[in-house]
This record gives structure tokens, C-alpha cells and sequence, in this order.
């Protein structure tokens, strides 16, 4: 995010902030964007959405796969079968 200073318009380019909320502020400012003893103004962009982040939680479908393949398994073994020996293979 690019970020510009109100009183000496220089601007700074912040690839990883922390965002914090500032008393004096009073809102929502990147730790990074300091500069004459302010923060600094962020330069509005064309927003595309987060691309760097990866979600690692499971979706619905992805839980009722589990939930099934966990139903097969106890089925199975329930039945006698044993994915350990080659007999059952």
C-alpha cells in the first residue's frame, strides 16, 4: 500500500503493516506509515481483493467428504475388513 505524508507530501510504499488504531487519530493506521510525527495519508487504489491469501479451513462439501469416507471406514470394519491385510485388498 502506498502511503503519502500531509505535510511533506513524500511518499512511502509499505509491503507488510500492522494495522492499529490510533487514539489520536482516532481511526484505523499502519503502524509502518510514520513520518513527521504523524501517520501518513494512504494513497487510494484500485482495490482487487486479497490475492495472497490462502484459506486453510475446511468447506462444507470438504466436511461432508470426510464424513463420509470416516461412515466407509467403520462400515468396513465393522464388516471385517482389514485395510491391512492383503487378503482384503
Amino acid at each position: 500500500m502506498k502511503y503519502k505524508c500531509k505535510k511533506c507530501k513524500k511518499v512511502k510504499e509499505v509491503f507488510k503493516g500492522t494495522i492499529t488504531y490510533s487514539e489520536e487519530e482516532k481511526k484505523a493506521v499502519c503502524k509502518q506509515a510514520k513520518c513527521c510525527k504523524s501517520y501518513m495519508q494512504e494513497i487510494e487504489e484500485k482495490f482487487n481483493g486479497f490475492p495472497t491469501i490462502h484459506r486453510n479451513e475446511y468447506t462444507h462439501e470438504d466436511r461432508i467428504i470426510q464424513h463420509k469416507a470416516k461412515q466407509k471406514a467403520a462400515r468396513l470394519k465393522r464388516d471385517g475388513y482389514d485395510k491391512n491385510n492383503p487378503k482384503d485388498r
